[in-house]
């Protein structure tokens, strides 16, 4: 699994139709990928950036640690 595939919407129900991108914001929100439009708040396609692997990869693992994280302490109660 590359980089792109492992940020990349699980659905399209998620994904962001805007005509373009102005912004972004890294976030979890349990879902499988960090890369949300700042004006609809959808999920971004990576390859829709155009971010090279190295960066896709960065945002990856950013996302893995973030999320283990964040359902760790929604766990801890």
């Amino acid at each position: 699994m590359n980089a792109y595939d492992r940020l990349r919407p699980w659905t399209e129900i998620e994904a962001c139709e805007c005509a373009s991108i102005s912004g972004l914001f890294l976030v979890d929100l349990l879902t499988d990928n960090p890369l949300h439009c700042d004006f609809c708040r959808r999920e971004v396609d990576p390859e829709r950036l155009n971010l090279t692997v190295d960066e896709a990869e960065a945002v990856a693992a950013w996302f893995s640690t973030a999320t283990a994280l964040y359902r760790l302490w929604l766990a801890s109660g």
